[in-house]
């Protein structure tokens, strides 16, 4: 029977964000049901309108989340809480992918700003070859665990043989780059920022014969 060593490589490869990714949250609330639906309506027609004028295409614009629901608050009388009616709320999230611009996000800030309108902005940046990078990674992190298989085996006085097999242990990809803020408050700020890079974080566990 053979003899093997089992090694744990790792790596991280870090690349330069090319892309941003923008969530839009808004939240509105009526007592009645058709004022809350009219509401919701203006203020996404004046999105849209926004957008465009930003030179954003309707069909890059995703809905990520949609909901309306009846609002009750609890109301305590002195004995007993109760709940009261407070209205009727819809809540959205809108979605957008582009590549990195600040130009193009200072476009979108502004004409947002000047439409009245008040989202909630969450901005991110990615990558936008995320499979390749976390490729990278993976070999990166097979060929650590063989550079440390071979030390090992070299220490011992012995010599590597076949990969009897790779297994993968765990990947994370992110970027920890990350603004929030109105339209308003960001078309202020100086948005000639430095993302931080985004990374790609990659663990297997190699088993190779010793000779």
């Amino acid at each position: 029977m053979n003899k093997t060593i089992k090694v744990e490589g790792n790596a991280a490869v870090q690349r330069k964000p090319d892309r941003m990714d923008l969530a839009f949250t808004y939240h509105f609330q009526k007592e009645k049901y058709e004022e809350v639906l009219k509401l919701f309506e203006t203020s996404y027609s004046r999105f849209l309108e926004a957008m465009e004028k930003a030179g954003v295409p309707t069909e890059k614009i995703k809905t990520a989340h949609f909901s309306v629901h009846p609002r009750y608050d609890q109301e305590y009388d002195g004995k007993v809480y109760r709940e009261v009616f407070q209205g009727f709320e819809i809540s959205t999230v809108l979605n957008l992918r582009l590549p990195l611009s600040f130009p193009k996000l200072s476009e979108i800030f502004s004409f947002l700003s000047e439409s009245g309108e008040t989202p909630q902005v969450g901005l991110t940046f990615s990558l936008e070859e995320e499979k390749e990078v976390l490729e990278e990674a993976m070999k990166e992190a097979v060929l650590n665990a063989k550079e440390k298989a071979a030390t090992i085996a070299e220490t011992l006085g012995l010599s590597i043989g076949h990969v009897i097999s790779v297994e993968e242990v765990s990947e994370s990809y992110g970027s920890y780059s990350q603004v929030e803020g109105s339209p308003r408050l960001l078309k202020a700020m100086d948005l000639s920022m430095t993302p931080e890079d985004t990374e790609a974080k990659m663990k297997v566990l190699l088993t190779v014969e010793i000779l």
